[in-house]
């Protein structure tokens, strides 16, 4: 990470603790409980031990493995083991049961993930979220076996992983989905990236969809596009986590951003 990116880092953390809200400024018994009983104390499922061991196997795996060259990013091809791959890839300890409790309070039926990893994120979904259509989008072909590896061993069968560059997979996922409920938007980090998805994404959602960006401070870039994306007439209501933030698009809620413990 460059030096850049750090003290940008340091600044937007902590101008978010300044800015922080600490009770919900309207009235909604949903959403209130929503900030109770998920938001602020996430309670782990039994499957979640299962998940953590395969989070804990990643990343003591030290298998060596040849990761492609990237069209996008133009890295030519590499060899790297599983646990450093890991170790960049996995969702946090919070960020990951958050997220799928989330989707379960709202009941999202179709969900759409761009950044696979290393199936982390997507195992969470999967296990909270038993009777929703899953798909998550990766576009390095080795992650992306790992990630369905993850599924795999932990027997969920309702999400698949598609990999390939994510500018030949968004469009057809969006098709077979032809509804997105909700949706996480974490594959790459960059401004161009970051805007082109929530504009591509947008129009298969409806009024109860969420959309969440992730690392949305995490360079200039990155909160440069989350605050392009608050500027849109499209959301409503923002929960603002610091590391990543939920967008509302139901024009029944306030046009507020709400900022909360990261």
């Amino acid at each position: 990470m460059s030096l850049e990116n750090r003290i940008h880092r340091v600044r937007a953390f902590t101008n978010h603790v300044v800015s922080r809200t600490r009770d919900l400024p309207f009235e909604n018994t949903d959403l209130e409980r929503y900030l109770r009983c998920v938001a602020t104390t996430p309670q782990l499922s039994q499957m979640a031990t299962r998940i953590e061991l395969r989070r804990s196997q990643l990343l003591k795996n030290s298998e060596t493995v040849e990761i492609p060259s990237s069209t996008f990013s133009g890295t030519p091809p590499r060899k790297r083991t599983i646990s450093d791959l890991a170790k960049e890839q996995l969702s946090s300890k919070r960020f990951a049961p958050l997220l799928s409790r989330t989707a379960a309070f709202f009941e999202a039926g179709t969900i759409l993930e761009l950044g696979s990893g290393v199936g982390i994120s997507g195992s969470y979904l999967a296990t909270d979220n038993p009777s929703a259509k899953i798909l998550t989008l990766e576009e390095c072909p080795v992650i992306a076996k790992a990630a369905t590896e993850s599924y795999r061993e932990l027997s969920l069968d309702n999400i698949e992983c598609i990999a390939g560059e994510f500018t030949d997979t968004l469009t057809p996922a969006l098709e077979t989905l032809d509804r997105v409920d909700f949706a996480v938007l974490q594959g790459r980090h960059g401004y161009r990236s970051t805007i082109r998805f929530f504009r591509e994404v947008f129009p298969y959602t409806t009024e109860s969809s969420l959309m969440v960006f992730d690392d949305i401070h995490w360079s200039p870039e990155m909160t440069i596009a989350w605050r392009e994306i608050l500027e849109s007439r499209d959301r409503s209501l923002v929960f603002d986590f610091h590391s990543f933030g939920v967008v509302f698009l139901d024009p029944a809620l306030p046009r507020q951003v709400v900022t909360l413990k990261p």
